[in-house]
């Protein structure tokens, strides 16, 4: 199993099933692994090792300059059965977030746009881009997937200003709540779901 100590630098370890610590290295920024691969960082680079007979040997160095970073740290016992082809990340410290894929197949940064919403992330590959207008009253939520950012919907006349309300994106779709009146919208098309007593 792998996990990461988040201090000033970020600690990686391996923790074995008879209690060993084993420590790997340091990471920049929160470090994360998939298809036999650990990606850790450096002020300047993103750094890709593969583990070989339980080492780690950097394979490739992906310049990073902009300080992506593809998070959130997610460590499972069963890593090996998930195979991934991209990770999603943000930029930290612009106005507006900046979003770029990690393609896993090729090791290259492919940059988005600047966008107005925020990342939302869950395991192991599902990733979607949330955004709310006050003026118009309406929230949009996009998903990122095979280099593309996808309009799912538009969620009309919700007034985004009141502070009792709730939009909340969920694993399983979107949930909403004004005032007393909760509705429930499933993916993948987020249609509405019906509930009596909702």
């Amino acid at each position: 199993m792998m996990c990461t100590e988040k201090t000033r630098k970020n600690i990686i370890l391996r923790i074995w099933e008879d209690g060993r610590i084993e420590n790997i290295g340091e990471s920049q920024k929160a470090a994360f692994y998939s298809n036999r691969m650990l990606i850790s960082y450096t002020e300047e680079n993103v750094i890709i090792s593969s583990e070989k007979e339980g080492r780690f040997e950097t394979i490739r160095k992906i310049p990073n300059s902009k300080g992506f970073h593809f998070g959130t740290v997610f460590w499972r016992t069963k890593l090996n059965d998930i195979t991934l082809k991209e990770k999603y990340g943000w930029r930290r410290g612009a106005k507006r977030p900046k979003y770029a894929r990690l393609n896993l197949e090729n090791f290259e940064i492919e940059e988005f746009g600047e966008t107005k919403g925020y990342l939302q992330f869950f395991y192991p590959d599902k990733y979607y881009l949330v955004e709310t207008d006050h003026v118009a009253s309406e929230v949009k939520v996009y998903e990122f997937k095979d280099g593309t950012i996808k309009l799912l919907k538009t969620f009309s006349g919700y007034d985004t200003t009141e502070i009792s309300n709730r939009f909340r994106l969920c694993r399983g779709g979107v949930v909403i709540r004004e005032g007393k009146k909760v509705r429930v919208y499933a993916f993948p098309d987020l249609k509405e779901i019906k509930f009596k007593k909702l």
